[in-house]
């Protein structure tokens, strides 16, 4: 698996992320969309704890459940697991517990299904993200502030 490849997908849901939860409506993170549907607080924390599994898989530090957090708290901690992941791949270190295309078919390939999720309900909110051609869009490597 290509470094460079996983660092631009990182970089590429960083940048869809950020479209997504910037200026979000008031009521947006505690939208219930009804048949058990997860909030979109409870998506951006889901996807906080998958990326803080794809660290423990590179550092090995303990991993576990994390607590719910706000909305802007779970973008911060988000934003920092995305560039401690970064930084593995940059400094070219290998994930312990499983393969860096593993990496790419769990984690990553899960969080950007809930990006898609969370476009989607900021749609039912009342509030949709403008369309934008993805192939033009300015994605840079490394890039990964979500605010």
């Amino acid at each position: 698996m290509d470094r460079d490849t996983l660092r631009h997908m990182l970089a590429t849901f960083a940048y869809r992320t950020r479209q997504i939860v910037r200026r979000v409506p008031a009521g947006y993170p505690d939208f219930d969309a009804g048949y058990g549907v997860r909030t979109p607080l409870k998506i951006l924390g889901h996807m906080s704890g998958v990326i803080a599994y794809a660290v423990h898989c590179f550092s090995g530090e303990p991993w576990g459940r994390l607590e719910s957090l706000s909305w802007d708290d779970e973008l911060r901690r988000l934003e920092s697991g995305l560039e401690q992941l970064d930084g593995f791949l940059e400094n070219g270190e290998e994930p312990q517990s499983m393969t860096l295309s593993a990496i790419l078919q769990g984690p990553l390939s899960d969080c950007m299904t809930h990006v898609g999720q969370l476009a989607t309900l900021r749609r039912m909110a009342g509030q949709a993200v403008p369309g934008e051609n993805f192939m033009k869009a300015p994605i840079v490597v490394g890039e990964l502030k979500l605010t």
